[in-house]
């Protein structure tokens, strides 16, 4: 009976010691295969990140080239409300310059009249 146990520790002993070795290797194959599912993972984020960063630099660099723009349309239309009252003004003052003009044609319109008058009265009591 000793030597039928000692037999089978022989026997059975290597054989258990490659089984749990096998064993072993598979739970390292395994941590290795989480590992690098988990790194390829990981790998995807870090370039999904990266898109999201670059489309957020385009998205701002955009940004700030519209806002450039609106910064400079807001000055072309300040420009242009300045020259449009600055137009008006001129108008004003040349509705004013034209009613001056109008009243001295008229006041020089008289004067003549009366020059005319004054030499018809001097020629028909001459």
């Amino acid at each position: 009976l000793r030597m039928i146990n000692d037999l089978s520790s022989e026997l059975v002993n290597p054989y258990l010691e490659k089984k749990i070795k096998e064993y072993d290797d598979l739970d390292e194959d395994a941590d290795r295969s989480v590992f690098l599912k988990a790194s390829n993972f990981f790998g995807y984020c870090r370039e999904d990140i990266r898109e999201v960063q670059d489309f957020i630099r385009k998205t701002k660099d955009k940004t700030l080239n519209i806002l450039g723009q609106l910064t400079e349309l807001e000055e072309k239309k300040d420009a242009a409300l300045t020259e449009s009252e600055r137009l008006k003004e001129q108008v004003i003052l040349s509705q004013s310059e034209f009613e001056d003009l109008k009243n001295y044609q008229s006041k020089e319109e008289r004067r003549l009249q009366m020059t005319r008058d004054a030499i018809h009265e001097t020629r028909t009591k001459g």
